[in-house]
């Protein structure tokens, strides 16, 4: 987070920061106790809080149960610091503007006394800030990130991808590159979103980023214990799409790399793709019984689909019930027989890439005839997508193509 002030008045002022992070972003039972710590890394002053007994691989309530979050800013004139119960914190620096480097020692549950870890800032008299942003970093750490089951019908422990590059949490601060490749990312975001609508960039951006931080980057240990930064694998939380494809293509193909390598294991005995990794995001261990949402066309299709839009993004040759479960097991979805059409039509442009003709003709024309009988049956007379083959007071959105 960078902020800077710019008064209306053209008059200066002076000026004061406040931020701070409560603990129950570390665990989703606000009973359970936490500790914490503040610390000065390289020059970074940074809280750092954790639940008092961690829970490898467990959630609740979505919160992981192991590992810190931090919360950071660079050392500078004017910084100040308190750890403590977040009424009398926030009520100190609105006082006085600034915080009197304590820290409150008394470990507890997160909702007793709700502590908080903050900063203030006072950038002085000024009428314009922008030239010296105030920055704040807030992220969560843990390791390893998941475990993945393999060949063999055994777990791995997958890692986080920065340890491969960064011995410690403080060698990641990156303060001047991180601002500097977000910018550069908004201005891509918001030339390309404006080239088709101008009011789509605040949507686009804001989505772009609850994608990309809906994703952990993980590596494996080679068999001598070293973090192997070319055995990468992404996981999402829930449902991806092709917009990882948008900032770096590598991350599709990273996003599909633990998919396709858990159909080849054997380990699962359908002859369709897997639904999903597992009930619970961080153990990935599969279905091994078979026994996940029987999603044939809806799952397969996806994987044709992505691999194919990876091709079309990078160039690189080397590499039935559907979402809708909402309405249970509905007879004729349309959303769900274009995906299979596309699917096909996929089948076709990865065999024309493979020069395989046949069969890349074969799929070319079944893919034709499909899509003419699907617009038949899909889009009612009054021009809207039904959600259901002749079903004209049903609405449905093509989703997830």
């Amino acid at each position: 987070m960078s902020l800077t002030v710019k008064s209306t008045d053209g008059k200066a002022h002076n000026i004061q920061f406040y931020s701070d992070i409560s603990a129950d972003g570390v665990s989703g039972d606000n009973s359970l106790d936490v500790t914490w710590s503040t610390n000065n890394l390289n020059g970074v002053l940074a809280h750092q809080v954790q639940l008092q007994n961690q829970g490898q691989y467990t959630e609740i309530n979505d919160h992981t149960q192991y590992g810190s979050a931090y919360y950071g800013t660079n050392t500078a004139s004017g910084l100040s610091y308190a750890t403590g119960q977040n009424s009398v914190i926030r009520a100190q620096f609105i006082s006085s503007g600034s915080l009197g480097n304590s820290q409150d020692i008394a470990f507890r549950a997160i909702s007793d006394r709700w502590p908080v870890f903050a900063f203030a800032r006072d950038i002085g008299s000024t009428s314009d800030s922008s030239a010296n942003p105030v920055g704040f970093a807030v992220g969560h750490v843990r390791d390893p990130l998941i475990t993945y089951i393999v060949a063999g019908n055994t777990m791995q422990d997958r890692h986080p991808y920065w340890l491969s590059k960064f011995a410690t949490v403080s060698d990641c601060v990156e303060y001047q590159h991180a601002v500097n490749a977000s910018n550069a990312m908004d201005n891509k975001v918001t030339s390309d979103s404006n080239a088709i609508y101008t009011d789509y960039a605040p949507i686009t951006a804001l989505s772009l980023r609850q994608a990309m931080g809906g994703i952990e980057i993980t590596i494996s240990k080679t068999s001598s214990g070293v973090y192997d930064p070319n055995d990468i694998f992404i996981y999402p939380k829930e449902i991806s799409s092709d917009v990882y494809l948008y900032p770096n293509p590598d991350l599709g193909k990273r996003l599909l790399a633990p998919i396709f390598t858990h159909q080849r294991s054997g380990l699962y005995p359908n002859k369709w793709s897997v639904h999903d990794f597992g009930s619970s995001y961080l153990v990935a261990n599969g279905h091994n019984n078979g026994g996940d949402e029987a999603m044939a066309v809806e799952e397969s299709g996806n994987m044709i689909i992505m691999a194919l839009s990876y091709y079309r993004a990078k160039k690189d040759s080397t590499f039935r019930l559907s979402t809708d479960d909402f309405a249970g097991h509905l007879a004729n979805q349309t959303n769900l027989a274009i995906k299979g059409i596309i699917g096909i039509r996929a089948m076709f442009e990865i065999a024309t890439v493979l020069g395989q003709s046949a069969d890349a003709s074969t799929y070319s024309s079944k893919a034709s005839s499909y899509v003419t009988q699907w617009e038949k049956y899909a889009i009612s007379s009054e021009g809207h997508l039904m959600l259901q083959y002749n079903s004209p007071s049903s609405w449905g959105m093509a989703y997830n193509l």
